[in-house]
């Protein structure tokens, strides 16, 4: 995506705000004064610019009757129509963190554990649809959804309110009919659904359906909505131009530059078009922005300046509209209302399109009727239930019965459109640049929502070194329960290494073939334990090295599986943790070869500091019994796991490693324009694999440490390492793919 239209993409996030209330405004008059409008364009983080602007009307008891914003523009206009002061609106924008709300992705901790566990295999975070019509892609990158949870949380009190002519100042927000080229001037309805509408930029934003129409940015229809204005009965008019300026010849470098200025002609030419409405008593401010791009949020307070100075140079011309004092108190007092009682919700109402049960659905929402509104217990159980990566948008909305008063909570839960079955793929590639180089490719589809109860089939093809099939069926018991029964098949193949003295000596193909069942119950989205049986065989075949006859091997065994997993990034953990423990008991009698006994516990933490992390890692496996054959071989050697030697270079029955690993975050980023985050770290390791537990103990341990630099994009990690240890072994590493 180019930086400039990412960048007004987030210029449009003017959501991370504060709540802010308002309650229905008493009747306003104006006396003999005319009407005055405020017309407020669009055009990113240059839209900041309008704070400023409001602020020298304020000081100069300018009075705004009916207002209208397009994009970035209706938001400051709708948070202005509420009531709200344009220092406190200053506030707010200051303490924003731009970045967070150009995302859909669920923060980590509110995604279901399937979608956590999604998070650790090879595939990417990007899907798309499979139908029998074929692919199926999303209508734009981001659906919207964290973006209006934030706009309904500061429009907080104007629920009740679908008319915007009752707001304290009466407002139009501005949104395109992508299907027409229309211009759509939003007079009603959920006031944070019309500032969505407003500033979902086409291909950035899927487009918002209002009244049947699907709506995009305003920008591409009216820029700069000085008819609307006009036609809400304002007879002066005050107009904020913020668009991006067109490039020059010189500056059209590049076929990113070209596409930029396409999109800046749309939206010039609409303002053009606007102007023409403006009469000789209007006012037109255009504050000087060429230095700032649509993404800098980062000066903020050098764009609200420049509103500022932009206005107070129009005073000339503007002071014709200056009130007296005690007539703008009273406009100050007209506007500015108590926010009203929070209330009791009588009803709850879950309406939907998804396959799963309402109950299902109901089990996410902890509000009941009687119970007092609660905005953030809602918007967590909200958050609970889109992480479950079934829904494209979850929107709610409080209804107040004009007949009996009472107040219903309606909650509108829409399903993926390119869904319910999704296509991934992924790449993971490791190498120590000595030759030794592994390439796995991998499709996954999942298909959700089998059933009302939210029943999962999950398959993945592997390709290179491990390739194969590996598929799921997941089924919950019920819809209120946590429980669930899951059905796996397994067929991979794969080479293990066997190495002496650092050289390879043989290299073995492995084949193995799994059918498990299991029985199992989550605990939340923390935690899942399973036990169940699984039946499983394996052939090795020698590849390389000295001949050696062909090893088939039979196994039944019960199992044991307790996966605990909070931690907040798979890829670079900065807090959380996760754990792991699973035993297997073999048996004759479920027809394995031997009785034999496995287990292994693998533990991290994470902890961050300011820019600076520390992952810590302990890890064990025993083969009880000591018998070791080469299906069950535990091995250790690699990148983070002794560092220096080869990956799985070393083998045994036993197996401890204890990991200590620093790393910083980078104050800029691998790729700026894609916000891919870079790191640079250190670790200290120590362990080593034993053939039997007589040999376990800390003189036998091996030391090692590493070097890293690494970055967490969205086809996965990468990472180039350089490893040592205290045998004399050391390594260069390149990884694409979890290490941690």
């Amino acid at each position: 995506m180019p930086q400039r239209s990412t960048a007004l993409a987030l210029g449009l996030l003017l959501s991370l705000l504060p709540i802010a209330s308002i309650a229905a405004p008493a009747e306003k008059t104006v006396g003999e004064r005319p009407r005055i409008g405020l017309v407020l364009s669009g055009g990113g983080a240059r839209g900041l610019a309008h704070v400023g602007v409001l602020k020298v009307l304020e000081e100069n008891r300018i009075p705004v009757d009916v207002i209208a914003g397009t994009s970035a523009g209706s938001i400051i206009a709708g948070l202005y129509a509420m009531g709200l002061p344009a220092a406190d609106i200053e506030k707010i924008i200051l303490g924003i963190d731009w970045n967070e709300g150009f995302s859909d992705t669920s923060d980590r901790r509110y995604r279901a554990f399937r979608r956590k566990q999604d998070d650790l295999d090879i595939l990417t975070t990007l899907q798309a649809g499979l139908d029998i019509d074929g692919v199926r892609l999303p209508k734009g990158l981001l659906q919207g959804q964290r973006l209006e949870l934030l706009l309904k949380r500061i429009t907080t009190g104007a629920e009740p309110i679908d008319d915007f002519d009752q707001l304290p100042i009466p407002f139009r927000a501005i949104a395109t009919d992508i299907e027409t080229g229309d211009r759509v001037v939003i007079a009603e309805g959920d006031i944070a659904r019309a500032m969505h509408a407003s500033m979902a930029i086409p291909g950035v934003y899927a487009p918002v359906e209002i009244d049947g129409k699907l709506l995009v940015d305003g920008g591409l229809s009216s820029n700069l909505p000085i008819k609307a204005v006009r036609d809400m009965g304002a007879k002066l008019i005050i107009a904020i131009d913020i668009s991006t300026p067109l490039l020059t010849a010189d500056e059209l470098t590049s076929v990113l530059s070209i596409a930029e200025q396409v999109s800046s002609l749309l939206t010039q030419n609409t303002v053009t078009q606007e102007i023409k409405y403006l009469g000789a008593d209007d006012t037109l401010i255009t504050p000087d922005l060429k230095d700032y791009s649509a993404a800098d949020f980062d000066r903020a307070a050098e764009i609200i300046a420049i509103g500022e100075k932009a206005t107070r140079n129009s005073l000339d011309k503007l002071s014709r509209y200056r009130i007296d004092a005690e007539r703008y108190r009273n406009y100050r007092n007209d506007i500015s209302h108590q926010p009203p009682l929070t209330p009791i919700i009588d009803a709850v109402v879950i309406s939907t399109n998804s396959h799963l049960s309402q109950a299902r659905l109901a089990n996410y929402i902890n509000l009941r009727p009687g119970d007092r509104f609660d905005r953030a217990q809602l918007e967590e159980d909200i958050s609970y239930l889109y992480g479950l990566g079934y829904f494209s948008h979850i929107s709610y909305q409080l209804d107040k019965d004009t007949d009996d008063g009472q107040t219903s909570l309606l909650i509108d839960v829409r399903k993926k459109d390119w869904g319910p079955n999704y296509l991934r793929a992924g790449v993971a590639m490791s190498g120590d640049f000595s030759g030794s180089n592994k390439i796995n490719l991998a499709i996954g589809l999942l298909a959700t929502e089998v059933n009302a109860l939210g029943a999962e089939w999950d398959t993945q093809l592997g390709f290179g070194e491990r390739s194969g099939i590996v598929s799921e069926f997941f089924q919950p018991i019920s819809a209120a329960s946590n429980y669930f029964v899951a059905a796996s098949i397994r067929a991979q193949q794969r080479s293990v290494n066997r190495y002496r003295d650092g050289n390879t000596l043989l290299t073995a193909r492995l084949r193995e073939r799994q059918v498990a069942v299991d029985a199992g119950r989550q605990f939340g989205n923390r935690a899942e334990l399973r036990v169940g049986i699984a039946r499983s065989s394996s052939r090795a075949d020698i590849t390389t090295g000295p001949p050696q006859p062909t090893t088939n091997s039979e196994d039944g065994a019960y199992r044991l599986r307790f996966t605990y997993d909070t931690l907040d990034n798979p890829n670079f953990p900065h807090r959380g943790s996760y754990g792991q423990l699973f035993l297997s008991s073999s048996k004759s009698e479920l027809g394995a070869d031997a009785n034999v006994d496995l287990g292994s516990l693998s533990l991290y933490k994470a902890g961050r500091w300011g820019n600076n992390i520390l992952l810590g890692n302990f890890s064990y496996s025993d083969t009880i019994n000591n018998r070791s054959s080469l299906p069950n071989l535990f091995q250790l050697g690699g990148f983070l796991n002794l560092s220096g030697y080869a990956q799985d270079e070393l083998g045994g029955a036993y197996t401890a490693l204890a990991t200590l690993a620093y790393y910083r975050t980078l104050n800029h980023y691998f790729i700026k324009s894609a916000e891919i985050p870079l790191y640079i770290g250190a670790s200290i390791e120590a362990g080593n694999a034993w053939q039997t537990r007589a040999q376990i103990g800390f003189d036998s341990l091996i030391h090692a440490g590493s070097v890293f630099i690494g970055a967490d994009t969205y086809i996965g990690p990468i990472y180039i390492a350089y490893g040592f240890n205290n045998e004399g072994r050391q390594s260069s590493y390149l990884f694409l793919g979890r290490v941690f």
